[in-house]
């Protein structure tokens, strides 16, 4: 079962997930950002979908084969919140994805924020720029890219804090 980050999600958060009612957009809905601001457990793949922004703005705990992905033109901005594993052993990361073969823009790179003391903690890989394929063996290179931006950030205790992945870029031709 996956777990989505979408626009119109009604979310009950004590230190357990209680419950997602999901509701998808219509074309004369806005696009309204999910804040997270209470303590979490997550305890599925957390997926922010393309079009969407998602805040956290306070302690997000997962399980040790969670991941947190943020796919091709949706935005996951951590604003002094804290990513973290909710028992013993490391979590997965997040799973940030790029388009290989668009330019270094929001409309096609998934974007991470770690603004203002966010932090990424006790994770394998803090921040992955690609996307890993279905046995966590091998990746896709379409995937890679993805848009990071860390000021006042922290990743502590992570087995690798940023994994940046081969990015062809965008060649135009004129």
């Amino acid at each position: 079962m996956l777990l989505t980050c979408s626009t119109k999600a009604t979310i009950l958060f004590f230190i357990l997930i209680i419950s997602f009612s999901l509701h998808s957009q219509s074309e004369d809905e806005v696009d309204i950002p999910l804040e997270i601001q209470a303590d979490t457990v997550i305890r599925t793949d957390f997926i922010v979908e393309t079009g969407q922004t998602c805040i956290i703005r306070s302690r997000v705990l997962f399980y040790p084969s969670i991941r947190l992905i943020v796919e091709r033109g949706a935005k996951l901005s951590i604003e002094g919140g804290t990513l973290t594993n909710a028992c013993n052993g490391l979590w997965q990361g997040i799973e940030l994805r790029g388009n290989a073969c668009q330019p270094q823009n929001i409309a096609y790179q998934g974007v991470v924020e770690v603004l203002n003391g966010g932090t990424i903690e006790n994770a394998v890989c803090g921040i992955r720029t690609i996307k890993m394929q279905p046995d966590e063996e091998g990746v896709d290179p379409d995937y890679s890219g993805g848009i990071i931006w860390a000021d006042n950030a922290g990743f502590i205790n992570n087995k690798t804090a940023v994994e940046f992945y081969s990015y062809p870029g965008y060649q135009s031709i004129s």
